[in-house]
């Protein structure tokens, strides 16, 4: 292994062990308020490094979150540039990543008159996106959102939905649509970076991802909106899959979720859903987790660990806005903790 993969995955385990603890989740759902969150994760935690520009005075749940995302996103643009410096192209699959995230948020919020400003990206990011978000997010209407993409890659995949713009069913389509061209665009990468092993690793943690992201949302969708199939059949197919033709024309067919699941359960998946499970967005969010931090503690693979982590990290800020939310509006300790994911490979 080259020195510089060696200090990649060298990086990662030194990121990953600054991750917060046990003892860290406990301490923060055992808070009443956004203060007593802000103030632990700024002198008790790594956060510090993020949050200590912010005055110690009370602070709002939004500004709280969105110093938040952007730790998320600082972070994830110093492993692009440690990437890069090394010469290593698949930094640009967080990116893109960040990018088409970006343009799902504006999305959920055009019919709001104002959405927090969570965009200023760092310069590494800026650089390389197509889309300018801080124009995006200004959209009121989905005419008005395919308009500002115009001239981007994301315009064409996105027209055809214009006929369905007041469907709500319409976000998950256009999800999976984006991550359906962000996975096929990394494993093109990834084929011409590596050979034998090494791709035959990535390439099943990719696929994995996203498979476990379109069993989630076609099982919303079938649960939630039967009738969305005359609009999106063969749409919700992982664009970089595992499943074999044979289910993906079954998934194609199924009218209900029990159908997505049995299907699933047929699949090289099946031994993950032998459990059962009361939310589906959780159950796969934790079997993404816990693959990711068993990448990381085994694998010698620096672009596998790499990406693992990014997914460790998203999750932990997720895990922290919802206790932030669960506080702000009063729930136990005992019902924040469900719906967080602290994974334990």
């Amino acid at each position: 292994m080259k020195y510089s993969e060696n200090a990649v995955t060298a990086k990662v385990h030194s990121l990953f062990a600054k991750r917060l603890t046990d003892e860290d989740y406990a301490n923060l759902l055992s808070f009443h308020s956004i203060d007593e969150i802000f103030n632990y994760l700024r002198n008790e935690t790594y956060y510090s490094e993020y949050l200590s520009a912010l005055p110690p005075v009370t602070l709002s749940r939004s500004r709280l979150e969105n110093a938040l995302q952007k730790s998320l996103l600082e972070r994830k643009a110093s492993l692009c540039r440690f990437q890069k410096l090394i010469g290593d192209e698949t930094y640009r699959y967080f990116i893109k990543k960040d990018e088409t995230e970006a343009i799902l948020y504006c999305a959920r919020h055009l019919d709001e008159t104002y959405i927090a400003d969570l965009f200023e990206r760092p310069a590494i990011y800026a650089k390389e996106q197509t889309v300018s978000v801080k124009k995006l997010q200004k959209a009121m209407s989905f005419d008005e959102f395919l308009s500002l993409l115009s001239g981007t890659p994301y315009a064409k995949l996105i027209e055809p939905l214009a006929a369905y713009a007041d469907n709500r069913q319409n976000l998950a389509v256009l999800e999976r649509i984006l991550f359906n061209k962000l996975y096929s665009d990394v494993k093109s990468v990834i084929c011409k970076k590596y050979k034998g092993k090494a791709r035959e690793e990535i390439l099943s943690y990719i696929e994995f991802v996203s498979d476990m992201n379109a069993v989630s949302s076609l099982y919303r969708l079938t649960e939630n909106y039967p009738d969305a199939k005359k609009i999106i059949t063969g749409i919700f197919i992982p664009s970089v899959t595992a499943f074999t033709p044979k289910e993906q024309r079954e998934f194609t067919a199924a009218e209900h979720s029990d159908e997505i699941l049995n299907t699933v359960k047929k699949s090289v998946y099946g031994k993950y859903f032998s459990e059962e499970f009361t939310d589906i967005d959780l159950f796969v969010r934790k079997l993404i987790i816990n693959k990711s931090i068993k990448n990381i503690r085994y694998t010698q693979n620096p672009t596998l660990a790499l990406f693992s982590y990014e997914t460790v990290i998203k999750n932990e800020v997720k895990n922290i806005t919802h206790i932030i939310e669960g506080v702000n509006y009063g729930l136990t300790p005992d019902e924040i903790s469900d719906i967080i994911v602290k994974g334990g490979c």
